[in-house]
């Protein structure tokens, strides 16, 4: 059972970094940059041409 709590608790704490990355991204007005998020893989970093 800790270890499931402690699962969630890692996933809860990438999310959140991720969102704030992505809040960091838009306020430098950067539109080259995206960060994808892959349903059941992770992310995925983006970098425009």
């Amino acid at each position: 059972m800790a270890a499931e709590t402690e699962e969630i608790d890692e996933s809860a704490r990438i999310q959140n970094m991720i969102a704030r990355i992505r809040k960091n991204l838009y306020h430098v007005k950067s539109e080259r940059v995206l960060i994808e998020t892959l349903y059941g893989m992770g992310y995925q970093l983006v970098i425009l041409s």
